[in-house]
């Protein structure tokens, strides 16, 4: 498990600002487009959900672990069953659902996988796999990410605002009385073992118009 803090040292949690919105005066003609979004920063939280131990009757523990110094283990007397939230602690309160566990093909044999559905607001609905506590060379091919990213915003020439959202989370430039909305769709890390952020799309809509782009750092 020191293998796993050790190489993602240098990554720290942003606040996140959700739906924030900045006016700027009204300046006759001056309009935005998605070309004056320029990416600032991405800050990553790194994390990894275990499947810890099965206790016989369906019920299961979990661990979690982030690069915020994080570390939630079950105690003997908390267990999961399916359909229940977990864990019942900060970072990660009620989280997680246990949807389901594939159990190994001979009795007495370690499940193989659970499913879990995350339970945070901008990524309800999103499942996964976990497995029982992987190797520390396989931690990577795992873990998680929770990225808070900024973005500048501001014609040619002017300094702009900064916002600052989560994936899927959207923010709203007013200019005058005109009013745009950018969403991040999407951060890229590309494919495992890279863990590094290359990536984010967005898409930026004003008025019925809706277009995307692909932002690097």
């Amino acid at each position: 498990m020191e293998k796993f803090i050790v190489l993602l040292p240098i990554f720290t949690i942003a606040f996140l600002i959700t739906g924030c919105k900045c006016s700027k005066p009204s300046e006759t003609g001056l309009v935005y487009s998605i070309a004056d979004v320029q990416l600032e920063e991405i800050d990553t939280v790194f994390w990894l959900l275990e499947l810890n131990s099965t206790l016989g009757n369906n019920h299961f523990q979990f661990r979690y672990q982030d690069t915020n110094k994080n570390s939630l283990r079950m105690s003997a007397i908390n267990t999961v069953q399916i359909g229940d939230l977990f864990f019942d602690e900060d970072p990660v309160n009620e989280r997680f659902k246990l949807i389901s566990v594939e159990e190994g093909q001979k009795r007495n044999v370690a499940p193989r996988f659970a499913i879990i559905e995350d339970q945070l607001p901008n990524k309800a609905g999103v499942r996964f796999k976990v497995f029982p506590r992987p190797r520390a060379a396989e931690k990577r091919q795992h873990c998680r990410f929770d990225h808070d990213v900024t973005f500048r915003v501001g014609a040619p020439g002017e300094e702009g605002e900064t916002y600052t959202v989560s994936e899927n989370e959207s923010f709203t430039v007013s200019l005058g009385e005109k009013e745009y909305e950018c969403k991040l769709m999407k951060v890229d890390v590309g494919e495992r073992p890279n863990v590094e952020a290359l990536a984010v799309e967005i898409e930026w809509t004003d008025g019925e118009k809706k277009t995307t782009r692909r932002l690097t750092l």
